[in-house]
Parts: C-alpha cells; structure tokens; sequence
C-alpha cells in the first residue's frame, strides 16, 4: 500500500496515476464543485465563479464542510498536474481550477 500525506489518496493506476486529494465524509467531487467552490457542474462553471472573490464566507463553508487549506493545496496541485497533460486542449479546466484552488488558498486565514 502507498503511503501518503494526510487528506491524500493514492492512486495506483488508470490514466491519471497520481495521488488524488480526498474529501471530507459525505462529500464527492460533484458536491464539491457545487457546495464548495460553486463551480457546478459544467467545464464553464469554473470560468464564472472566476469572475467573484473568494470571501470569508466561502472560507467558512468549506470550513465546516470539514476542509482545510491543505485540501485546497492538495487539489490545486493536483489540478496543475492535469493542466499540464491537456494544455492543448481548447478549454483547459483544469487549469482554471487551479486558479480558483490557488484563490481559496490565499483567501484562508
């Protein structure tokens, strides 16, 4: 068995091999985008909640959702390591995920 950082599991195969962040209990990538980071569901989602700060109130959410800043930074890199194999892709999400994960990060007391 791999071992990993706290908030991090491992991923032994598949296209994305690498260390894929976890979620707190009862949450899925899904109620992440849509509770969390309020991107949705769509690859364009990210692209609007881009365009409003992250406040103290989102911080708090995701606070007592059962995240930390060390989620955020575990996703944010993760979505880095995605960017960097589809950056020829027409809409790279990942990459603005990132940005957002990074804004989250920055927006954390």
């Amino acid at each position: 068995m791999l071992s990993c950082a706290p908030g991090i599991v491992a991923n032994t195969g598949g296209k994305w091999a690498s260390r894929i962040p976890d979620h707190p209990a009862d949450f899925s990538n899904a109620r992440f985008g849509e509770e969390i980071t309020q991107w949705g569901t769509k690859p364009s989602g990210v692209l609007e909640r881009l365009q409003k700060p992250v406040t103290p109130a989102d911080i708090q959410r995701a606070r007592d959702a059962g995240y930390s800043r060390d989620h955020f930074t575990a996703w944010r890199d993760r979505y880095l390591e995605t960017a960097s194999k589809t950056q020829h892709s027409s809409v790279n999400t990942p990459k603005y995920r990132a940005e957002l994960m990074q804004r989250f990060i920055d927006a954390w007391d």
